[in-house]
């Protein structure tokens, strides 16, 4: 199947919509660098609503460019698609439970934890592929390192009792996904 060129900017609109959407929440409801982009938006009705509309606008045109441009134009497995639906599925669910306390905390930070996880093995099939070459591959490369490094560094302070940082820790960490998959869309 021919990739759809269309389906390439749409990446760039789910990015777009997830910087300006969560760069808003937590200055409109600012809980401080400690406090995750959930923890943000668990203080009250409206902004658990605003942060499922967030999502629910953001998270399907980035599964549509994987599916319909950037698993064709790389040749890449469809294990990338089914990890790509499943961690946008475990990610919608969390913004239903929100991290208010009790069970909907423990269900939502484990649900959380396996959306991110499956970040993981996309990264690592798109370096398998051979149709990723040269910065690609290393910002790739990178991006994965750096995922793995700040899910070592959150287990250890976990481990300490001292979660710190933990917006900081989202933002690099999801950053260095999307950077990885914009840098190999966009040197192609």
């Amino acid at each position: 199947m021919q990739p759809i060129e269309a389906f390439k900017q749409l990446c760039l609109l789910s990015v777009f919509i997830l910087l300006i959407g969560l760069t808003f929440l937590a200055i409109r409801w600012p809980k401080g660098v400690h406090a995750t982009f959930s923890q943000h938006a668990a203080v009250q009705k409206k902004t658990i609503v605003y942060y499922i509309v967030l999502f629910i606008l953001a998270l399907p045109p980035l599964t549509a460019f994987f599916i319909f441009w950037f698993v064709p134009t790389f040749h890449l497995s469809t294990w990338f698609i089914a990890f790509a639906v499943l961690s946008e599925l475990f990610q919608h669910s969390v913004t239903f439970i929100p991290e208010v306390g009790g069970w909907k905390t423990k269900w939502h930070v484990f649900l959380t934890n396996c959306s991110a996880a499956l970040l993981v093995p996309m990264l690592l099939i798109l370096l398998a592929s051979s149709y990723v070459t040269g910065i690609a591959k290393i910002i790739t490369l990178l991006g994965l390192f750096s995922m793995l490094s700040i899910t070592a560094y959150f287990q250890s302070m976990k481990l300490a009792n001292k979660l710190k940082y933990l917006m900081l820790l989202q933002v690099g960490y999801y950053g260095a996904f999307f950077i990885a998959i914009l840098v190999t869309a966009y040197s192609y």
